[in-house]
């Protein structure tokens, strides 16, 4: 818990910017969507996307800060061990993304509404997309691990858009 929290207040500008982002465009959501229920939908799957790629981005650079203020030499050196370690940033990045699923949750609730759609069926959306916001930090934290953060970026990108790109072959070519 100690390391999920100072990895969130490491990162507290880039998360109350992403917050921000959020709400704001949430709220533009809510005026713009109007009276059709596609608008809202696609609101929600742009506003997913950023929480999914803001994820990935915290976890591939949260072991290079780590390691370039040499602050993970000093907590491995104590009872703490990687496991324990990359848990708490993992909980960290799923803390950020459960904080940003409820504000989008929030805001899309209303943008459902006054789409007049259910505006409940938002709620499962939400749990979906902090599974996969979870699923992408975690195998940037992996590929973080052994390679550099930009790398780690590519490397996240090419494993997970080769399953996305390979089942839209699939569904165009059955």
């Amino acid at each position: 818990m100690l390391i999920a929290g100072n990895f969130v207040r490491e990162n507290r500008w880039p998360v109350a910017i992403l917050l921000v982002w959020g709400v704001a465009s949430g709220c533009a959501g809510i005026v713009l969507a109007g009276q059709s229920e596609d608008d809202a939908l696609f609101f929600l799957k742009q506003q997913a996307m950023y929480s999914v790629f803001f994820t990935v981005f915290l976890a591939a650079s949260a072991l290079h800060n780590q390691r370039r203020t040499r602050r993970i030499l000093a907590v491995l050196s104590k009872g703490i061990e990687r496991y324990e370690y990359l848990a708490g940033i993992v909980l960290g990045y799923t803390a950020v993304g459960v904080v940003y699923a409820i504000s989008l949750g929030i805001t899309g609730v209303f943008t459902f509404q006054r789409a007049g759609a259910n505006a409940f069926a938002v709620i499962p959306l939400m749990i979906m997309l902090l599974i996969a916001s979870v699923l992408a930090g975690t195998v940037a934290l992996f590929f973080s691990t052994f390679m550099p953060p930009l790398l780690a970026l590519a490397a996240t990108s090419a494993v997970l858009g080769t399953s996305a790109f390979v089942t839209v072959y699939l569904k165009l070519n059955m």
